[in-house]
């Protein structure tokens, strides 16, 4: 966010670079570098999380799997891998950078590292939407912090919170799948 608030958008209005140099120099290289190490993570995460809230809700709903320990090795190693691939597209592919001036010919990354990333880490959290979706809408017997109680009022306010649960989830479900699509319409427009 900060890369977009302080270089790529001053940058874009001035419709020149911001740093010293041909082309911008070390200062471009950089914050290309992070810019889409940034890009990598952020399409990891959304796959990441869509998986999470699948497996924790549908699957296995009384054992967390993603206990604070595996949360902080997964975040770890998106970032890690966000960086790395990013270091593959900058130094073994090296054809693309932030650069709003001149052509820079066909686009390997774009072919063969950004697509395919795009299309994989889009899919697996749609998907994943969807079946989260699905499950909360047709199981009946989802479970919740709410108890059914023999007592008729007791019963009436447990289905009511269950109910409540439901549609809080089904919600959830709909604003993250919601990011996603709105994630992949971004990029795509982006590689148009």
């Amino acid at each position: 966010m900060a890369i977009a608030a302080f270089y790529l958008g001053p940058s874009a209005i001035a419709q020149e670079f911001l740093f010293p140099g041909e082309n911008g120099g070390t200062g471009v290289f950089v914050v290309s570098y992070l810019s889409g190490a940034q890009y990598y993570q952020e399409m990891f995460l959304q796959a990441i999380i869509a998986v999470d809230r699948v497996v924790t809700i549908v699957f296995f709903t009384s054992y967390n799997i993603f206990t604070r320990k595996v949360v902080i090795v997964v975040a770890f190693g998106v970032y890690i891998g966000g960086f790395l691939l990013e270091a593959m597209v900058m130094f073994v592919i090296p054809c693309c950078h932030i650069a709003y001036f001149g052509e820079i010919g066909f686009n390997y990354v774009d072919y063969f590292v950004d697509l395919p990333v795009d299309i994989t880490t889009s899919l697996i959290a749609l998907l994943s939407y969807i079946v989260l979706y699905l499950y909360i809408k047709f199981n009946p017997h989802q479970k919740s912090s709410a108890t059914v109680f023999t007592n008729e009022f007791q019963h009436q306010s447990s289905q009511s919170r269950l109910s409540r649960s439901k549609v809080k989830e089904i919600r959830f479900a709909i604003q993250f799948a919601a990011i996603s699509i709105f994630s992949l319409l971004a990029t795509v427009c982006e590689e148009k």
